[in-house]
Parts: structure tokens; sequence; C-alpha cells
């Protein structure tokens, strides 16, 4: 009996780590529509999210995300 619950416990936090690796859809990300994210917006929406992950996902140097950028995010 001690085993399945250890099981059952672990699955849950499988199930709730797989729901917060989740990122927000771009469009909501992005709040004034432009096609591309800030730091700022990426920010507000994702409060753990540093700096460096930031740089590092905007792979033309432009200092925002494209859709394709900030997908790979999530990857």
């Amino acid at each position: 009996m001690k085993k399945t619950l250890t099981v059952l416990a672990l699955g849950g936090m499988f199930v709730a780590s797989a729901t917060i690796a989740a990122i927000p859809d771009f469009a909501v990300v992005d709040v004034n529509s432009d096609l591309a994210i800030t730091y700022e917006e990426l920010l507000a929406a994702m409060p753990d999210v540093t700096e460096d992950a930031f740089l590092s996902a905007d792979a033309n140097g432009d200092g925002v995300l494209n859709a394709e950028e900030y997908a790979a995010l999530g990857a």
C-alpha cells in the first residue's frame, strides 16, 4: 500500500511540473499586439524568467522575441 501511495504522489508532482512548464500563448504575452515580445511583457506574464533566458531566446539579437523565438522558450 505504501508503494502505491508513493507512486501516486510522484505522479501528481509530475503533472504539476508539466503544467508549470507550459508557456502562455504568444498573443496573450504580446500585450500591445505588435508581434514582438519585450522583456517587460515577458516578465509580466512569466515572473520567474531571467533576462539571460530572454537574451538567449532572442536569436536575431533585435531585443524582442518574435513568435518563433518565443516558442523556443517552451521547448
